[in-house]
Order: C-alpha cells, then sequence, then structure tokens
C-alpha cells in the first residue's frame, strides 16, 4: 500500500479567489446557461458546498467553516456566488480546478463542458493522491456498536468504506485493506466531563480524514470491544467516484461538531448526499442525529447492495471460544497467556491435538484482549510463540466456531424515540402521563439491535395530569441517564456503573401539616457497581452510589447520600417480555438527614414491533412516610 495513512487534514494553501473581470466567450455561455437551468439552486451543488437544505431554510448557509474551501468572498451563504466564481476558475484555467475535481464532475455532467475550449490544467498532486488511494468501485456504511465507557461513542459511531472490488464478490472476504471515510472532533487530550461540556455546545472542530480499514477495525473491534457491522451501499461506482473527488476537496475543511447533532452521523449523510443528490437525509434530523436512526435513514433512501457482514469484536470472539472448552482448558490458556506455561508443556499435548489447538487460539486471543497495545517486549515474544505452536498443529478455525451472528442487526431493533402514555395512581391521587423520550434505550425496551444490559437515555420528560386536583406538572426531566450492567464471569471482569442527573417531582416532607408535598428536586446520582448472569434467567446487579439532591423543599435546600441499589434484569428468550426487579436504600448524612428506601418490579410486554405495554409498581419509604407509585403505560417507538 502507498499510504500507511491518508489524512485529509492538512496544511493545503488557501485556494485562489479567481475575478470574474472580463469574461471569455465560453463563459459568458456557461454563466447563461447556468443561469437558465438555475444550477445554484440545484441539490447537486449544495450537496457539494454542504449548503443547509430544506424549504424552512430562508438564508442559506454552508456548515462548512474554512474560508479555503470557497472562492467568493460570499460564497459560504451566497450558492450563486460561489456556482459563478467556480466557473470562472475553470474557464481561466485557474489552479482551482485542480483543487476542486467533484465541482467539475458535476459541472460537467450539468453544462456539458466543451474540453477543447477550456485551458489545459495538469493536477499532478491530485493524480498522485487518487493513484495512492487506489481503486473504489463501491462503498459500505460501518456501524460500531456503542461502547459506554467512551462517552464519545456511548450512541455508536458510522464510518464509510471504500470498497475495492465490487461488493456482491467481497462480503465473505471482506475488504480489510481498503480505506474508510470518518469523521471526527479534534479534540486535543479533552477528556471526561471537559470533552462532553465542549462536544455540547460545539467548541471543537471537526473533520473528515481516511484511514485503511484495518486500523480502524482495530481501534473499535480490538480495543474497544465493538462489533462492527458493514452494510453494503446501492451506490454505482459512478457515484462512488464522485465522493472520493469531493473527499479531495475536504481537506483541512473545519466543519461544525456538536455532540448531539451535527457529529460523525450527521456529516457522512452529507457526504452520500454528493454521492446522490437526490437523497434528502440530514432533513430527516432536524433536532438530534442518531448513529442508529441515521443508518436506518441510509439504508430505507439509499438501498442494500448485498446481504450485510457482521465482525464480531476481540471481545466477542474470545467470550464465544472460552464458553465453547472445559474450564480446565481455560484456564491452561491463562497460564500461557501470562507466561506461566511453555506452548509445549507435555500436559498440553497430552490432551491431544484438538484440545492443544484451541487452548494455544484461546491464550493468544487472551493476550491480545488483555494487551493490545503490546507491541514488543516479552509479551510480543510470547504471542509470537504461540502463533508459531499454533501453525503446527493440522487443526483448522477456532474453538467453537466462528461466534453466532446476532438474530437482529442494530438498524433492525426498535426505534431509538419513544413516547410513553398511560395513567396510574401517587399516594392515592390518580394521574394520567405523557412522556418523550427521543433517545435511546433503557432496560425494558427489547433487546434486539442494542448493547445488552446497558440503558442511556437523555433529555427525557415526563408530564402528569392529576384530574381531582385540576394539577399539571412536570414530573420528570432527565438530562441524561446511563447504565451499564457488564456481567462478570470467568473470562472477563469489566466494572458496571451509573449515573443520571436532571430534575425529579417527588413527594418531600411538609412540616407546617406533616405530611407528603409534591416538590421539584435536582438530583444527582451515581457509581460502580458489579454484576453477574443468572444463566439464561437474567442478569443480577448492585451499584454503590452518591446522590446529591438540591431544592428549596429540603431543610436546608441540600441532601447528600451514600447508597446501595440492586436488582435483577429479566426476559424471556424470544424478548417479547422483560422485568426488572430493583432496590435501594440511601441513608442522607449531609444537609436534610434521613434514609430512603425504594423497591419495584416493572414489566413491559411487547404487543408488537413499535409498541409495547407496561407496568410499574414502586414502593418508596421516605420521611418517615411510605406511599406507593403505580402505573399502566403503552410505549411507542418511533
Amino acid at each position: 500500500m502507498a499510504l500507511a495513512a491518508v489524512w485529509l487534514v492538512g496544511c493545503a494553501a488557501a485556494a485562489p479567489q479567481p475575478a470574474l473581470g472580463p469574461a471569455s466567450g465560453y463563459l459568458s455561455e456557461l454563466l447563461s446557461r447556468a443561469d437558465r437551468l438555475e444550477l445554484s439552486r440545484a441539490p447537486g451543488w449544495l450537496a457539494l458546498l454542504h449548503y443547509e437544505r430544506g424549504s424552512g431554510v430562508r438564508t442559506r448557509r454552508s456548515y462548512a467553516r474554512s474560508d479555503a474551501f470557497f472562492l467568493a468572498a460570499r460564497g459560504a451563504s451566497d450558492p450563486q456566488a460561489e456556482l459563478r466564481a467556480t466557473l470562472a476558475a475553470f474557464a481561466n484555467g485557474d489552479p482551482a480546478r485542480c483543487r476542486y475535481p467533484a465541482r467539475f464532475t458535476w459541472l460537467d455532467g450539468a453544462l456539458g463542458f466543451q474540453r477543447e475550449r477550456l485551458p489545459r490544467v495538469d493536477c499532478p498532486e491530485y493524480d498522485q493522491w487518487r493513484a495512492d488511494l487506489g481503486p473504489a468501485l463501491a462503498a459500505s456504511l460501518i456501524f460500531a456498536d456503542a461502547f459506554l465507557n467512551n462517552p464519545s461513542s456511548m450512541f455508536g459511531h458510522t464510518l464509510i468504506r471504500l470498497d475495492r472490488v465490487p461488493v456482491a464478490e467481497d462480503v465473505d472476504r471482506r475488504d480489510l485493506g481498503a480505506y474508510a471515510v470518518n469523521f471526527a472532533a479534534e479534540t486535543g487530550n479533552d477528556r471526561g466531563v471537559l470533552y462532553a461540556v465542549r462536544g455540547i455546545v460545539g467548541s471543537y472542530p471537526g473533520y473528515y480524514s481516511l484511514l485503511p480499514y484495518y486500523d480502524k477495525v482495530r481501534q473499535y473491534g480490538d480495543l474497544e470491544s465493538r462489533d462492527l457491522w458493514e452494510y453494503p451501499l446501492a451506490l454505482t461506482p459512478e457515484q462512488v467516484e464522485l465522493l472520493i473527488e469531493h473527499l479531495f476537496e475536504l481537506r483541512d475543511v473545519a466543519f461544525p461538531y456538536y455532540y448531539f447533532t451535527q457529529n460523525c452521523s450527521f456529516h457522512l449523510l452529507g457526504l452520500l448526499e454528493v454521492a446522490r443528490p437526490d437523497l434528502e437525509l440530514l432533513d430527516r434530523f432536524p433536532t438530534h442525529t442518531i448513529p442508529a436512526d441515521s443508518l436506518r435513514a441510509v439504508l430505507e433512501e439509499v438501498g442494500l447492495a448485498a446481504t450485510p457482514g457482521y465482525r464480531p469484536s476481540a471481545a466477542t470472539r474470545l467470550a464465544h471460544e472460552a464458553h465453547a472448552v472445559p474450564a480446565v482448558d481455560w484456564a491452561l490458556a491463562g497460564e500461557l497467556a501470562r507466561g506461566e506455561r511453555k506452548p509445549d508443556d507435555p500436559r498440553l499435548r497430552e490432551l491431544g491435538v484438538e484440545r492443544h489447538a484451541a487452548i494455544l487460539t484461546l491464550a493468544y486471543d487472551e493476550l491480545a484482549y488483555e494487551m493490545p497495545d503490546e507491541d514488543r517486549g516479552e509479551a510480543r515474544a510470547r504471542a509470537l510463540g504461540l502463533l508459531a505452536a499454533r501453525s503446527r498443529l493440522a487443526v483448522r478455525g477456532a474453538p467453537g466456531g466462528p461466534p453466532e451472528r446476532p438474530a437482529v442487526r442494530p438498524d433492525e431493533g426498535h426505534g431509538s424515540g419513544r413516547v410513553r402514555i398511560g395513567a396510574g395512581i401517587r399516594d392515592g391521587s390518580a394521574f394520567l402521563e405523557l412522556g418523550v423520550r427521543p433517545a435511546l434505550h433503557d432496560v425494558l425496551d427489547p433487546l434486539g439491535g442494542y448493547v445488552p444490559n446497558a440503558e442511556i437515555a437523555f433529555l427525557e420528560a415526563a408530564i402528569r395530569y392529576y384530574p381531582n386536583d385540576g394539577k399539571l406538572d412536570l414530573h420528570r426531566l432527565t438530562l441524561i441517564e446511563v447504565v451499564s450492567v457488564a456481567p462478570r464471569d470467568d473470562v472477563f471482569s469489566p466494572i458496571s456503573w451509573s449515573f443520571r442527573t436532571g430534575l425529579e417531582n417527588d413527594l418531600v416532607e411538609d412540616r407546617a401539616r406533616d405530611d407528603l408535598r409534591d416538590a421539584y428536586v435536582y438530583r444527582t446520582r451515581g457509581g460502580p457497581g458489579l454484576s453477574r448472569r443468572l444463566g439464561d434467567f437474567g442478569t443480577a446487579y448492585a451499584f454503590l452510589e452518591a446522590t446529591a439532591d438540591a431544592s428549596t423543599a429540603l431543610v436546608p435546600a441540600y441532601a447528600l447520600a451514600a447508597g446501595v441499589r440492586g436488582g435483577v434484569q429479566l426476559g424471556d428468550s424470544r424478548d417479547r417480555w422483560r422485568g426488572h426487579l430493583h432496590a435501594g436504600v440511601d441513608a442522607y448524612l449531609l444537609g436534610d438527614t434521613r434514609t430512603a428506601v425504594t423497591l419495584g418490579f416493572d414489566q413491559r410486554l411487547q404487543l408488537t414491533k413499535r409498541v409495547g405495554l407496561e407496568l410499574v409498581i414502586t414502593g418508596k419509604h421516605d420521611f418517615g412516610k411510605t406511599w406507593l407509585d403505580t402505573g399502566l403505560f403503552l410505549r411507542a417507538y418511533y
């Protein structure tokens, strides 16, 4: 491969600003024809300049934030001015023709350039860049599963692979040597809360880049343990080539990056609109862009060219292999991976060639999983020794064969948005409730297509109406809630964790009446935990959590607690029913001191693919009082 990596974020010189001046006769013809055809308003031109789309846009503006991307002074907000400046540059033999190969291709298709009337322009830089990239006849949309331990990847991730051969010929082999198109924020060394805050408010620039696909497989599949799904798109070779030409135009061009809106998936949709200007993908995401939703939109409008591929992560492969062998063999593999036993140990040979090969395979995979960044020293020598010993055994494949493909793909899971409507009783008062959750998934939702035992939601709101009192209030506004129940077993020992912050309408003590009353409490809660699978029955978990409450109804106006929370997530094999038994105790030690106890059992019965029935029963003891909160709800996904 000519290049180890091809980055679009570079140091290209700013494009020249050609003056229209006294136009040649041919330029006048081109300008006149472009005006007559209204090309500056054509979807293809708007896509090439990344202008905002949609009928509701009054003053168009490009998402691109680099002046070098435009030839006209008003190009970022005036599609016609940019079109005229581009035609002038092409007609005058300006080097900008080399800088904008996709614009040239698109305008040639729309206007039918008479090449003999255009100055000859050589483009050695582009020609070399294109040759280094190699052939690309098809494209696949790649979806990486969510990775809850990294805030930037909690919703999943999408990228585009440029396939070197027609997709139908490549389904089984997979194109690891192809290049992948990625869009990401340039965050420097920011991590954690700082990254989240700056990503939400849009203070990072985002850039398109090209990397070998095997690098992305290593990053997502090996280092982050995320399964990859590969969706071959129904694009023609000509459409793929136009997309590639446009990538050259996007070198060093900055775009705004917003974590929930203009993120990786949003800007990849804009790139696909260049290949297919008839698409209206960006218009479907006016408020937020979830990668799984963008995946569904692309498949709906672009379509599939072949069966999607599934690439299990290193963790998925290792778990599958470990569960396919006896426990004693897994223990021996661990000793090999740690260097406590040699690959040619006589005890291993006594087990027979099949078991010996399986143990060596397990040992190598465990070593690669535990130390994925190790590429030298003792660990590397151990890995090479395991591979050499394994190659001498005439046994093919890994123990247990390849991991089973999940029955439900990410694009086939429930919609990330949900509406919830129902009725119930709290402390003897009947209520009606309407709830909306823009994204994404909770423990009662159908599991297919989502990370098991995980929950992530943001901006979830619920409004309640109490008919007896004629009272309407905001019952809950969850800014974000993340729960990662990662079961421990003989293979993996992950730490589970939870975090939630938002406003709640809770019952608090009314000291004047020695009773309870409604009050708004801003509550933040979270902490680490452990979990374990209960066979096929479910998953049990326990968290140690800290809670911080703030409310004018408290005396004083805050309360800090330490607590424990646990439960069991249940479900049937067909995922038609799910249950969640949960309990918690919080000891408020500072501020408004007291002890709060919660016990509940929630259930969901799936009626259709998009509609489920939910029953919630929660008992709570707080401020010396006990009450019950029950409800029956319909939940519909969109």
